[in-house]
């Protein structure tokens, strides 16, 4: 998996409590995307919890985060909630 759609996941993981406030259902759709794309990984949320904080995905991160700030509240609920009812069931 690329660095880059590891940290488009963990911006969402960090982006989604506010649009959507706090929701279970968005913690399981997050450890279920993450496991999807760490198929190979026993601990895939821890695996790419460390990852995150590597020099290599650090940079990437913040650009996810800047391009979350930058969309209006409307567009990060809806993909939000696109991934929260996707991959919760």
């Amino acid at each position: 998996i690329s660095p880059q759609k590891l940290e488009v996941i963990c911006g969402l993981s960090q982006t989604c409590p506010t649009p959507i406030g706090k929701d279970l259902k968005i913690n399981k759709a997050y450890d279920t995307l993450v496991k999807s794309y760490l198929s190979n990984e026993k601990n895939a949320v821890e695996i790419l919890s460390k990852r995150m904080q590597t020099k290599e995905y650090t940079e990437s991160l913040k650009e996810a985060r800047d391009i979350a700030k930058a969309a209006s509240d409307e567009d990060n609920r809806q993909i939000c909630n696109d991934v929260r009812n996707y991959y919760s069931k």
